[in-house]
C-alpha cells in the first residue's frame, strides 16, 4: 500500500508573491445599511467586516460592490455556496484568513490578529489584490474516484485519484490546507505492520496526516493509499501550483457537481446581526 499515514517534513514552499495593484474603494468606518428602509449608518460586526475585506482583495469566491455580495462564477460547487454566508464566521472564512496570513508572512491561524488587521487596512489602501486565484478542491470518492480543482473560471484541473483503503480510510469533510512541500520521503507502517518509507512529490496536506500529492501506481480511481489523495504524478505538479494554505478541500462520497451560483446578497448589518443573536436566545 504505502504512503500517508505519517508526517516526515521537508523544506516548505516560499509563500509570498508580489501582488498585482489595482484601485478598490476606501476602508469604511460606517456604512448605510444595504437594502431596506432609509440609510443609516451602522458600523459592521468583524465578521461582516472581515468577508467584505477580503471579498473586495480577491481571497473568497464572491466579490463584494459596497452593498452586496456577488459571484463571479455563473456555477458553483454548492459546497462553497453553503459555506458562504454574510456576517457568519465558517471554514470559507478561516480559509481566507490562512491564505492571506500566509500571503503577507503572518502566522496562518486562520483569525484576524491585531497585524492581520492591519495589513488588511494597508492592502485596501494600496489596492494590493490576492495574487492568486481563489482555488477548491473536491474529491469525489465514488468510482471512479476523482480530484476537482475548481475556480471563478471553471474547473482547472480534473484527474483520476486514489484515496486511503478500508481500515485508512482518508476522512470525509472539507478542512484547508495547512502545510505544502515539495519533496518529502513519506514513512510509516503498512496495514500488516511492515514499515515504508516512500519519495513523493508536490504534497498538499489538509488533515492530519491526509495529503493531496504525486505517486506513481499502475491505476487511479479506487482506494490505494494509506489516507492521502494520490495524484498521477504527470499532473501532481499543476495540481500543487493551483493550491495555497488555506484552499480548501473537500472530501465526499458524492459525485461533484456545480449549481447556479446564488443571486447577490446584502450583507447584514452590526444592527440586525446583534438583533439575531438576541432572539436567539
Amino acid at each position: 500500500l504505502g504512503v500517508c499515514a505519517f508526517v516526515s517534513y521537508g523544506s516548505a514552499e516560499p509563500a509570498a508573491k508580489a501582488a498585482p495593484q489595482r484601485a478598490i474603494a476606501a476602508r469604511r468606518g460606517v456604512r448605510p445599511v444595504a437594502s431596506g428602509g432609509p440609510a443609516a449608518a451602522v458600523a459592521p460586526s468583524p465578521t461582516l467586516r472581515l468577508q467584505e475585506d477580503l471579498a473586495r482583495l480577491g481571497y473568497l469566491p464572491v466579490a463584494f460592490n459596497g452593498q452586496s455580495f456577488y459571484y463571479a462564477a455563473a456555477d458553483v460547487p454548492p459546497q462553497i455556496a453553503s459555506l458562504f454566508q454574510p456576517g457568519v464566521d465558517t471554514e470559507l472564512l478561516r480559509s481566507a484568513l490562512m491564505t492571506f496570513a500566509t500571503d503577507h508572512g503572518l502566522p496562518a491561524t486562520g483569525s484576524a490578529t491585531p497585524a492581520l488587521w492591519r495589513t488588511l487596512d494597508d492592502d485596501l489602501a494600496a489596492g494590493r489584490m490576492d495574487p492568486h486565484a481563489f482555488t477548491y478542491v473536491y474529491v469525489a470518492k465514488s468510482s471512479p474516484e476523482r480530484i476537482y480543482v475548481w475556480s471563478a473560471s471553471g474547473v482547472l484541473s480534473e484527474s483520476l485519484t486514489n484515496t486511503g483503503v478500508a481500515g485508512a480510510a482518508t476522512t470525509d469533510g472539507t478542512y484547508p490546507v495547512y502545510l505544502r512541500l515539495t519533496y518529502q520521503v513519506m514513512r510509516g507502517k503498512n496495514l500488516d505492520g511492515t514499515p515504508y518509507a516512500d519519495p513523493v512529490h508536490w504534497i498538499s496536506y489538509f488533515h492530519g496526516g491526509d495529503a493531496v500529492h504525486g505517486f506513481a501506481r499502475q491505476s487511479y480511481g479506487y482506494p490505494q493509499s494509506l489516507g492521502c489523495v494520490e495524484v498521477p504524478t504527470g499532473v501532481a505538479q499543476r495540481i500543487f501550483d493551483e493550491l495555497q494554505i488555506g484552499t480548501l478541500v473537500t472530501v465526499s462520497t458524492v459525485p461533484f457537481s456545480l449549481t447556479p451560483a446564488p443571486e447577490p446578497t446584502a450583507g447584514p448589518t452590526a444592527a440586525s446581526l446583534a438583533r439575531r443573536a438576541v432572539e436567539a436566545r
